[in-house]
């Protein structure tokens, strides 16, 4: 599948890829995401801030630093140039959140 198409699924799609992404890269993430602190508009509150220190220090540990749509692909970023749907960060924490429960 490419990024294109990818990036047509829905946010709940992109943010099951992105979960399927961290359960074969970091085993047993959820539990290190304090879903109360969440916020996907933050570098260190998001999910990979949680995880990786930083969102841009997640970004370079998943080798996607340097592709929007990648990250948007995966619902690390709420949205990219080639979306035709934009997403706000506040549906994005709302849907990791779901993710998480």
């Amino acid at each position: 599948m490419t990024t294109t198409t990818t990036l047509r699924r829905t946010l709940a799609e992109r943010v099951q890829a992105g979960a399927d992404l961290l359960d074969g890269v970091t085993p047993g993430w959820r539990s290190r995401v304090n879903a109360d602190t969440l916020d996907m508009d933050t570098s260190f509150d998001c999910v990979l801030g949680q995880l990786f220190g930083s969102y841009w220090d997640g970004t370079r540990e998943l080798r996607m630093d340097r592709d929007i749509e990648q990250r948007a692909a995966y619902g690390f970023t709420a949205n990219a140039s080639s979306v035709v749907e934009d997403f706000t960060c506040d549906d994005l924490t709302a849907e990791w959140r779901k993710q998480l429960a």
